[in-house]
């Protein structure tokens, strides 16, 4: 035998369907917005200025952040702004081709 529903168990599931779409909206949204930012991060490899930050550069060039660093310096690539370093990419790039093997 099925047990009736009352009058505001039913509005109370109304009302639980309800806020379950807001949420999934919401989800929606915030999916939209990262997969925006991924597609910004997958377009990191078109250079767009001379100067990069560590963090570009890592992404960049595929190193971790020890390796950029040191690269960049022993290159003499860094140009300290304040407290924002830069990295002056023609420079690291003539430096990392230094190391192909003939």
């Amino acid at each position: 035998m099925k047990a009736r529903l009352t009058y505001q168990e039913v509005m109370a599931y109304i009302q639980e369907q309800e806020k379950e779409k807001q949420r999934l909206a919401k989800n929606q949204q915030k999916i939209a917005g990262i997969s925006e930012k991924v597609q910004g991060i997958s377009h990191t490899k078109i250079r767009q200025s001379k100067y990069m930050r560590y963090r570009e550069a890592r992404a960049y060039y595929c190193l971790g952040m020890n390796t950029i660093q040191r690269l960049a310096k022993e290159a003499g690539a860094t140009i300290r702004i304040g407290r924002v370093v830069m990295i002056d990419t023609e420079i690291l790039d003539k430096y990392i081709d230094s190391f192909r093997d003939a």
